[in-house]
């Protein structure tokens, strides 16, 4: 059915291969993290609301009248949550009391639409949106935050701290934290609006002004020692998760405090599942080679015991660990970008992240018949369409940035983008490196019989294809020389997943693949036949090795993901509630 349902979507894929031999042409070359094409500018954006960048007063104003009081918030919240209410009368009086708040509700709604797990109170939310704002608000507030950052006016902290709980989406309210971090001093002190908010009553509040402070005051050894203390002092009142992870974290990593490295792992049984992420990051890096590996999960006695464990080796080794020379290198940032496809159409295909929560932050569709994604450093993500012959970078609205067409290759099957810039592409029959430009380098792969599924490189420069057999899909790990010939032994694989042919490179030419029910992984170095690791699927999409070596999978027979430990233990899992199929997950 899965086969069936692909191909129909995706135009009958292996005769369009055939076909797609024919030559395009280039569209656009250079995928290097330009603006987008097709967004608004920050002035554009600021002048649909009559707004002007080098205006300090006319941007104040804009937000304090989308700002609420805690006690309007309040009651716009509990009026929200009436959308849902049995009773049809109650439900449109909810609607016509929200519609009150004005431009001050935009926000709120906006989240309750995209993220409440009442269909009926996000439909609701949606329509009432829909009514209320007449100019899409979220890229003007954005602009506007930073244009304060920048021209730092006396009541630009205060100003956007207040309005921060009605921020438009998680990417303004990243926006406006931002600005507050460059806000967190003036005139040669701490800004006084921030030390103040660490005692208001929101969270989300407190948590910006911690990071504010901490980012904020860096490049000042005063002032950082001030905001540091300041912060601590907070920390043993304090309730919220997020905010407690936040100042540990940073107080931990940024300021190299050992006496936040305690109150961090206290936090494992509790945090979400991101910041457990960042947490473990950290403190494997810390202990080296001989620190605990302990279990993160999936019961939160796992977690207690963890904890335990953690807290345990930092009493005996903290006086042989010395901080200020430990160079922590974050892997990741809590977050997941996310490729998810209909079971029903299939062909069409969203694009999201989630945060260190496991929300979302972001999302755009319109991607047609994907094949795999990538995350850049910018925030964009390229996509490559295998149906339109194209790679493309979007930003996090969906707007095309730059796009590849291939030429003379037919479709695309997988990507490796490099940190020099260069991209490796896989087609049907070749692999290719192009440079920056998107130009050939020269360096090309053929292959007469089978498919060229995928291509990717190791830190050490190897290059390894995958290739496919078309008539019983059997795969095939090639390894190549500088010179791109075949060098050494292939390695066979099982039968591929149906479409989704992707390997992930690891360490000591080590290759991992999503099979058709199961993910493996193989040692290419000593040419062994069967898999070194091996984890059983309904029906595999992918696999992520993650550097706690824990590997990310996703079954598209259930539709969603499992964190699966090297002893095939599952210690996190995830359900897409949407009914979707999660083709691509990659921890950024």
């Amino acid at each position: 059915m899965f086969a069936a349902r692909l191909l129909l979507a995706c135009g009958l894929v292996a005769l369009t291969m055939a076909s797609g031999r024919a030559q395009l042409k280039i569209a656009i070359a250079g995928i290097a993290g330009k603006k987008a094409v097709n967004a608004p500018s920050d002035k554009k954006a600021l002048e649909s609301m009559n707004l002007k960048p080098d205006d300090p007063a006319g941007l104040i104003k804009y937000f304090q009248d989308r700002t609420l009081n805690d006690t309007d918030l309040a009651n716009l919240n509990a009026i929200i949550s009436r959308f849902g209410d049995e009773n049809f009368e109650k439900r449109m009086t909810a609607g016509q009391e929200a519609e009150k708040f004005g431009a001050g509700a935009i926000g709120i709604l906006r989240r309750t639409s995209q993220s409440n797990d009442d269909p009926e109170i996000a439909y609701r939310a949606a329509e009432l949106l829909k009514k209320i704002e007449k100019t899409p608000h979220a890229a003007v507030a954005s602009a506007a935050a930073r244009a304060l950052a920048s021209l730092k006016p006396p009541q630009a902290a205060a100003v956007l701290l207040a309005f921060l709980p009605m921020s438009d989406t998680r990417l303004v309210e990243e926006d406006i934290r931002t600005a507050l971090t460059a806000l967190a001093t003036r005139d040669g002190k701490i800004e006084a609006a921030l030390t103040a908010a660490l005692a208001d009553k929101s969270p989300i509040r407190r948590c910006a002004a911690v990071v504010a402070l901490l980012n904020g005051t860096s490049a000042s050894r005063d002032l950082g020692a001030d905001a540091a203390k300041a912060v601590r002092a907070m920390l043993p009142a304090e309730t919220d998760i997020e905010t407690k992870f936040e100042a540990t974290y940073l107080l931990a990593t940024k300021l190299r405090d050992p006496e936040s490295v305690a109150p961090m792992i206290d936090l494992l049984p509790d945090a979400t599942r991101g910041r457990l992420w960042q947490i473990e990051d950290y403190l494997l890096q810390l202990g080296g080679p001989t620190g605990p590996k302990p279990k993160m999960g999936p019961a939160k006695s796992d977690l207690e015991k963890a904890r335990d464990e953690w807290k345990a080796w930092w009493a005996a080794n903290r006086a042989g660990r010395d901080l200020a020379k430990f160079e922590y290198k974050p892997t990741t940032t809590g977050s997941l970008v996310l490729l998810t496809a209909d079971q029903v159409g299939y062909a069409q295909a969203i694009v999201s992240e989630l945060g260190p929560d496991m929300t979302r932050k972001w999302r755009y569709g319109g991607v047609y018949c994907p094949a795999d994604i990538a995350p850049l450093p910018n925030g964009n993500t390229l996509v490559l369409e295998q149906q339109y012959n194209r790679i493309m970078e979007r930003d996090a609205a969906g707007n095309q940035v730059n796009v590849f067409n291939s030429q003379n290759y037919g479709q695309p099957f997988g990507f490796h983008k490099l940190a020099n810039g260069n991209t490796l592409v896989a087609f049907q029959r070749t692999a290719v490196e192009y440079d920056k430009d998107w130009k050939e380098t020269g360096k090309k792969y053929n292959s007469n019989t089978d498919d060229v599924v995928d291509v990717k490189r190791d830190e050490a420069g190897t290059t390894f294809v995958l290739l496919r057999n078309q008539n019983n899909r059997i795969g095939k790990i090639v390894k190549l020389d500088e010179n791109w010939k075949e060098k050494g032994t292939p390695v066979t694989t099982g039968v591929l997943s149906y479409y989704h042919y992707r390997m992930q490179v690891l360490p000591d030419e080590r290759i991992l693949i999503a099979e058709q029910n199961r993910v493996a992984e193989y040692d290419v170095k000593a040419g062994k036949k069967d898999p070194v690791w091996s984890f059983q699927l309904g029906n595999a999409a992918m696999a992520e090795r993650l550097p706690n070596g824990n590997t990310l999978v996703s079954d598209q027979s259930v539709g969603g993901l499992r964190e699966v430990t090297p002893k095939n233990e599952v210690v996190w899992t995830y359900a897409l509630t949407d009914g979707r199929i999660a083709l691509r997950a990659i921890r950024r």
